[in-house]
């Protein structure tokens, strides 16, 4: 690679690290961020996180309990809902 090409590639990095610095400082100038107005209404936030009770967590059933439960008449049922659209 001879000194011709060597420039070449190093003028393109130093252009492309120009360039990004040229569009950050024009685009901080262009929009430029403001402080939050101190005057806002403030949201009063209990110390405790505001979580709600906890909820007792319920156990899943498991799925072949479920498949031995269920019944067809039922799903046919609900699918005639959905076949007047899909």
């Amino acid at each position: 690679m001879d000194s011709f090409e060597f420039n070449k590639f190093a003028g393109a990095v130093l252009f492309s690290v120009l360039l990004i610095l040229a569009v950050g400082t024009l685009s901080e100038a262009l929009f430029s961020t403001e402080p939050a107005n101190p005057k806002s209404y403030a949201v009063a936030v209990p110390e405790d996180g505001g979580t709600a009770a906890p909820k007792k967590e319920e156990k899943a059933t498991p799925l072949p309990v479920l498949l031995a439960n269920a019944d067809p008449k039922k799903g046919e049922k609900a699918a005639k809902v959905c076949a007047a659209c899909h």
